[in-house]
């Protein structure tokens, strides 16, 4: 039963992380991360590790280029589990994003993965792996 109630605590806290980002703007995307989390990238640009540059990636890409009026993002959670000693875990799910890109509505779709683990008896992110 214990390890029910954490997988949906993981599961809300994937949704609360949504309505926060919502709700208050790029300012919350990096409020779920732990110090030394990694942000995996794509292509050839190298993977974003600990709390600074990963705020510094906010500041500069999610706040400058991604975040408008017309922004939207909405995140589906799929999966979720937690390990035996309740200290990692992680979800799953999909997202679709909705921006406004040189004058045109655009609509994405996307999978990511994030993985959760306890510090000082919180969740927080240690690894986002979006695609």
């Amino acid at each position: 039963m214990e390890k029910e109630k954490v997988i949906e605590e993981l599961i809300e806290l994937d949704r609360f992380f949504e309505k926060k980002f919502r709700e208050e703007g790029p300012s919350a995307w990096t409020s779920p991360y732990g110090k030394d989390a990694t942000v995996v990238t794509y292509k050839n640009h190298p993977n974003i590790t600990g709390i600074e540059d990963i705020k510094k990636f906010s500041n500069e890409y999610i706040h400058a280029v991604t975040f408008n009026d017309t922004y939207d993002m909405i995140v589906e959670t799929l999966s979720a589990d937690v390990s035996e000693d309740f200290t990692l875990g992680y979800t799953t799910g999909n997202l679709i994003w909705k921006n406004k890109i040189n004058g045109k509505i655009i609509n994405s779709l996307g999978k990511y993965v994030l993985v959760w683990k306890k510090y000082d008896g919180k969740w927080k992110v240690r690894l986002n792996f979006t695609k």
